[in-house]
């Protein structure tokens, strides 16, 4: 993708021979925010500077992309679920957001309350292959696994599966 958005946004192109396949124009990407192949459909990112997704349907090329709002600032970090595409995660400072994809609809805020989840901003995010788990890495230097499933039926208000805590600093 092009930070500047000068050129365009986001452009694929054959490995073996170098030529451009596609370019999706309109607005610029974050670091960290490209979705691509999202429920076989969509290609996402979030600006940079305003609480924006861009959404571009795979099938139309080079075309401007659906604009989405998020929650208050840009997000830091983007990952969608592959294959289906059930889910999308966004990271707002130490904040997750669960999105079900199909319908847009806010399922859970992760890692909200009782110190479980991160205390500095959340600045990576991945979704396992089958979906499953969500894994958030932040500032702090955490590394944390947390259930897709038990996140959306609770709300955001169940443990992490897994912490990976900060390793220890030496003098």
């Amino acid at each position: 993708s092009d930070n500047s958005g000068q050129l365009g946004n986001i452009f694929f192109w054959d490995p073996k021979t170098g030529s451009q396949l596609a370019a999706y124009k309109g607005g610029i990407t974050a670091p960290n925010t490209l979705c691509y192949n999202v429920g076989n459909t969509f290609l996402l990112s979030a600006h940079p500077s305003k609480p924006l997704l861009n959404v571009w349907h795979m099938d139309r090329r080079e075309q401007r992309p659906q604009k989405q709002t998020t929650p208050g600032k840009p997000l830091q970090a983007l990952a969608a679920s592959p294959g289906s595409g059930k889910w999308i995660v966004g990271a707002l400072e130490e904040r997750i957001y669960l999105w079900q994809s199909q319908s847009g609809k806010l399922v859970a805020m992760i890692g909200e309350g009782g110190g479980q989840g991160h205390y500095q901003d959340v600045t990576h995010l991945t979704i396992t292959d089958e979906g499953s788990h969500i894994i958030s890495a932040g500032n702090d230097g955490a590394i944390i696994a947390w259930c897709t499933a038990e996140a959306a039926i609770s709300a955001g208000n169940s443990p992490p599966r897994r912490r990976w805590p900060s390793a220890p600093q030496r003098f």
